[in-house]
C-alpha cells in the first residue's frame, strides 16, 4: 500500500506540474487575445476615421473640380475680352498714326468707348483676382486637411510598431497581419503624397495666375 501511495503521489506531483505549466500557457494566450482585441478595436476606430476623412477628401475634390471648371470658363471668357480689347486698341492706334482726323464729337465717342472698355477690363481683372483668392484658399485648406490625415495615419502606424510583442510563436499570425497593414499603409501614404503633390501644383498655378492678373490689373 505504501508503494502504491508513493507511486500515486509521484504521478500526482507530475500532473500538478503539468497543469501548472498548462495554466501558465493559458494565461499567456489569454493575454495575447486581450491585447489583440484592443488592437482590433483601435484598428476599427482608425478605419472609421479614415473612411470619414476619405469622404471629406472626395467631397472637397469634387468641389475643387467644379471650381477648376468654372475658372477655366471664366479665363476663356476673359481671354476673349482681352484679345478684343487689344485688337480694338491696335485699330485705334493705327487710325491715330494715319492722321485720321474726325470731329470733336467722334473723338469724344471714341474716348468714351475706350474708357468703358478699360473699366470693363478692370472689373473683370478684379473678379478674376477674387475668384483666384477664393480657389487658392480652398486649395490651402484641402492640403492642410490631407496633411493632418496623413500625420494621423503615420502616427497610428508608428504606434503599432512601438508596441511590445509577446511570444513570437503565438503572435506569428498577428505579425503577418500587421506587416500587411503596414504595406497597405505605405501604399495609402504614397497615394496621399501624390494627391498632395497634385494639389500643390494646382496651388502654384493659381498663385501664378493671381500674380499675373494683378500685373494686368495694374497695367489696365
Amino acid at each position: 500500500i505504501q508503494d502504491l501511495i508513493k507511486i500515486w503521489a509521484t504521478k500526482l506531483s507530475s500532473c500538478q506540474n503539468f497543469y501548472q505549466n498548462y495554466s501558465a500557457d493559458v494565461n499567456n494566450w489569454d493575454k495575447v487575445l486581450t491585447e489583440n482585441s484592443k488592437k482590433l478595436s483601435e484598428l476599427f476606430a482608425d478605419i472609421v476615421e479614415a473612411e470619414q476623412s476619405q469622404n471629406k477628401i472626395n467631397s472637397n475634390l469634387m468641389y475643387l473640380e467644379k471650381q477648376q471648371d468654372d475658372i477655366e470658363k471664366f479665363l476663356d471668357y476673359y481671354e476673349d475680352k482681352i484679345n478684343s480689347i487689344y485688337s480694338n486698341s491696335e485699330e485705334n492706334i493705327l487710325i491715330l498714326n494715319n492722321g485720321n482726323k474726325g470731329n470733336n464729337n467722334n473723338n469724344s465717342n471714341v474716348n468714351l468707348s475706350n474708357d468703358r472698355k478699360r473699366e470693363e477690363s478692370y472689373n473683370n481683372a478684379i473678379l478674376i483676382d477674387e475668384h483666384l483668392d477664393e480657389l487658392s484658399n480652398d486649395l490651402t485648406v484641402l492640403i492642410n486637411d490631407i496633411n493632418d490625415i496623413s500625420d494621423v495615419f503615420n502616427k497610428s502606424i508608428y504606434k503599432d510598431e512601438q508596441k511590445p510583442g509577446n511570444d513570437k510563436s503565438d503572435l506569428l499570425q498577428v505579425h503577418k497581419s500587421q506587416t500587411n497593414e503596414r504595406d497597405n499603409g505605405s501604399d495609402n501614404g504614397y497615394k496621399l503624397s501624390s494627391i498632395i503633390k497634385l494639389l500643390n501644383n494646382h496651388l502654384n498655378s493659381l498663385r501664378w495666375l493671381e500674380n499675373n492678373s494683378e500685373l494686368l490689373r495694374d497695367k489696365i
